[in-house]
């Protein structure tokens, strides 16, 4: 008898390929213990992780001997539950910890816990497993039996009935494969009968492991448990993954000169500007250097607080090469350089400087990927490595390195990051052993609701701590996350480069004004030789102010930018308004919030609807940006609609907005060197004003208490009602791609082929997508989904200029009020 793990079939569904178990358990187990092994963890944890790691390798599949297991693989014979095997492996990896490893008693209740948890999830997302260990030693007494929750019930039923008596059939070609794993491997009649005697000592193993846990959900002290079973099921899922998809399972690690910034600054100077912006990007670099060299080695937790356009990326990447070749020279382990920001609209371009950076390699081109990734939903999935010189690997083994993040330096999302170290999904957690002694920037940091800001102090400690990572967070706006204590500042006067800036000047006026007032005002103070944005809150008041504006001047050539917009449409139009810009030619943009972050536009004037004040000095960093103008001009409104209701109440909290109103209420005019204390108030205020109990609560009842539901209310993107995604077929190319998804995906019956398939659609499809309210996908289109509102929604090329107009996007309807996120 030979079992298999895996296989692959052709085009026709004949079977071309077979793993066996007993290679893919082998190889799994060996590579989680490498993998822990590579960790920058205290020696004895780390021992522990790595034993621990290779039993739960060799295991966590174990339950595929199983004839119902094979049939289902090689005949598709389905046969329900009898074929799952995570549930019966996890017990059979229980069952061998004693046996194998001859741990302690209090060491061998963390590690039943952690082997029962990562096999038990190691094909979804990870949960508590508290219900389980109660269900399961309940089983055997008649009257505790009717109170097991009726799907636990049949998951154990087919354990106890169909299972484990399949297995004895089988006993002798079972135990002669198991001792090739190991020649002391416990036979299956010994597996067998500790599962069916309540008197075994797997029980007794198991109530101890449950009271144990209990105990410490109890009293909140879950979060040695939770880090190791974070890292062990990474691992697994990681190496069984890379296994099963052929993947390389050891990507050769490479250098990175702490002299690469440096030489690059050399070579090519900072981008035009004026020279006190020159100076100051000179000076924040060598004031970043500098830093790398004298911070002591024990500091792990940092502060960047650095003006708009005074060249922090730079800085950022040189100072976290001198940190990486100082830790990698005190440890042996070169940290991954993980450099997150908050919207995949600004990606590109930092992405763009560091490969800028990295072609000084002299192997960077055969080797992109290895040094350097873009991980976002939107990015395209390719891994460049000089074992395929002319070539990229296939797109579904591409994308397991790339989402566990094989690479010097990572540009990401918060998304990617934050829902990595605070989360519980399986594709997420892939990456978390990674992320461990890794230097963690966090661009644009200030973008974190307040309310996540102690659960993100938390988190980013820990890691700090115990996972051996450097943090730096990295914003002109530095929110109050870290007191001073807790964090060291790399510039060492911040205020001090806020203070010889004179960029702008800042005008409020908060008197409100109909937003058909302020048109008219608008119109009569445009000056010919100026370029413009105007920044509004919500869709439906910057689609009506553009309309009014284009209707008054008709001569006037005015764009407009939203999420309203497809994709392909939005980023024609920033790159065609910076091409005037630069032209200086004038420009008129009306547009929502989505041009305020890292969008490299840079007008002579903005105005700027009332907002939050972190995310008002963030629009004037698209005025006079890189100070080559006279200076630029930000002017603060307060508009309301016809029923006199503020637009801002719609998109920010009341707290946010109430603080604003609050500093700017007398302010009618100010320079741009007093925005480091207006920003330094308002978080004070901030603080002491805002609810920060909802952070707090996630970390008490998820990390501390290993309560994964918890995790439910961690949304780092915030919907306001419910949104569908919708394809929007303009032209003859999203046509094409239509039918692409339609033929490739959609009635593609192979699973692993659609997968393939979406995964090279999907940029292109993106393109072309609207997340609409839910309302009016019902009132437009809502029989093409059926109801399904996970189904991609579409308007057909016949009919899109119904719904979607060219130049403000989505027709909604007029007495909605959408807002911009």
């Amino acid at each position: 008898m030979v079992a298999y793990s895996h296989i692959e079939k052709d085009a026709d569904g004949n079977i071309i390929f077979r793993k066996p178990l007993n290679e893919h358990l082998l190889e799994v187990a060996r590579v989680s213990r490498l993998y822990i092994q590579s960790l920058p963890l205290a020696a004895k944890e780390k021992a522990f992780l790595a034993d621990v790691a290779y039993w739960t390798g060799i295991a966590h599949d174990l339950g595929k001997f199983t004839s119902y297991f094979q049939k289902y693989l090689l005949q598709d014979e389905d046969s329900g539950l009898a074929k799952n095997h995570s549930f019966i492996s996890a017990i059979w990896g229980v069952f061998l910890l004693p046996r194998m490893l001859g741990l302690d008693e209090d060491i061998l209740i963390e590690a039943t816990l952690l082997v029962f948890a990562a096999i038990l999830y190691h094909h979804g997302n990870l949960d508590t497993i508290k219900s389980w260990l109660q269900d399961i030693i309940s089983y055997h007494d008649p009257v505790l039996k009717d109170t097991i929750d009726p799907q636990r019930l049949r998951v154990l039923d087919t354990l106890h009935r169909k299972q484990v008596p399949d297995l004895v059939r089988q006993a002798e070609g079972i135990d002669q494969q198991l001792q090739k794993l190991h020649t002391d491997f416990p036979g299956v009649q010994d597996f067998a009968r500790a599962v069916r005697e309540e008197s075994s000592p797997l029980y007794r193993q198991l109530l101890l492991a449950l009271n144990s846990l209990d105990d410490w959900m109890e009293t909140g002290r879950c979060a040695r448990m939770n880090q190791n079973l974070y890292l062990l099921f990474s691992v697994l899922i990681d190496a069984d993954k890379r296994d099963a998809g052929k993947v390389a399972k050891h990507i050769a690690r490479r250098d990175l000169p702490e002299q690469l910034v440096d030489a690059f600054v050399k070579e090519a100077p900072f981008q035009p500007a004026d020279t006190q912006i020159l100076n100051l990007r000179r000076q924040l670099f060598q004031t970043v250097d500098q830093a790398a060299k004298q911070v002591a080695g024990k500091d792990k937790i940092f502060t960047l607080t650095a003006p708009t356009g005074s060249g922090k990326t730079l800085s950022a990447l040189n100072f976290a090469l001198k940190w990486r070749k100082k830790i990698e020279k005190e440890t042996g382990h070169p940290p991954r350089i993980i450099y997150a920001l908050p919207f995949t609209s600004i990606i590109d371009q930092n992405h763009q400087v560091f490969e800028n950076v990295l072609s000084r390699l002299p192997d960077f081109e055969q080797n992109a990927s290895m040094y350097l990734l873009k991980h976002h939903h939107l990015a395209d999935i390719e891994y460049k490595t000089e074992t395929l010189p002319n070539e990229r690997l296939p797109v579904d083994q591409a994308l397991l390195l790339i989402e566990s993040w094989e690479s010097e330096i990572i540009v990401t999302t918060f998304i990617q990051l934050l829902h990595s170290l605070i989360g519980n999904r399986n594709r997420f957690l892939k990456k978390y052993h990674n992320i461990a002694g890794s230097i963690l920037i966090l661009d644009e940091v200030q973008n974190i609701p307040v309310e996540y800001w102690p659960l993100l102090r938390r988190v980013l400690q820990h890691c700090a701590d115990n996972l051996r990572c450097t943090v730096i967070l990295m914003t002109a706006t530095q929110p109050l996350i870290f007191d001073s204590k807790e964090a060291v500042e790399l510039v060492d006067q911040p205020e001090a480069l806020f203070s010889g800036l004179d960029r702008i000047r800042f005008f409020a006026d908060l008197d409100p004004v109909a937003l058909d007032e302020f048109s008219e005002i608008f119109l009569d103070t445009v000056q010919p030789d100026k370029s413009y944005a105007v920044i509004l809150n919500t869709i439906r008041s910057s689609i009506d102010f553009y309309r009014t504006i284009v209707e008054a001047a008709p001569e006037q050539e005015v764009f407009y930018l939203s999420t309203n917009i497809i994709p392909l449409h939005r980023q024609e139009r920033i790159d065609r308004i910076r091409t005037k810009l630069e032209q200086g030619q004038q420009v008129i943009l009306v547009s929502t919030q989505v041009i305020e972050a890292g969008v490299d536009l840079d007008f002579d004037i903005i105005y700027r609807d009332l907002a939050p004040v972190d995310s008002i000095v963030q629009a004037a960093g698209r005025a006079n940006r890189h100070g080559r103008q006279q200076k630029g001009e930000i002017r603060v409104i307060h508009l309301q609609d016809a029923q006199q209701r503020t637009f801002a109440h719609w998109v920010y909290g009341k707290q946010h907005l109430a603080i604003a109103y609050e500093l700017l209420k007398d302010v009618q005019e100010m320079n741009e060197k007093d925005f480091y204390r207006l920003v330094k108030e308002n978080y004070q205020r901030l603080v002491q004003k805002s609810d920060l109990n909802p952070g707090k609560q996630i970390f008490r009842n998820w990390w501390e208490a290993g309560d994964f539901s918890a995790l439910d209310d961690f949304r780092l993107i915030d919907y306001r009602g419910q949104y569908h995604d919708v394809f929007i077929a303009i032209d003859e190319t999203a046509a094409e791609v239509w039918q692409q998804y339609q033929e490739q995906v959609l009635q593609e019956r192979d699973f692993g082929e659609r997968q393939r398939n979406y995964l090279l659609l999907r940029k292109a499809l993106r393109q072309y997508i609207l997340s609409v309210p839910q309302n009016l996908v019902k009132n437009h289109f809502w029989d093409y989904c059926h109801g399904q509102i996970d189904r991609l929604g579409y308007i057909d090329d016949s009919i899109w200029q119904q719904y979607y107009d060219p130049e403000t996007g989505f027709k909604r309807s007029e007495e909605e009020d959408a807002m911009i996120l």
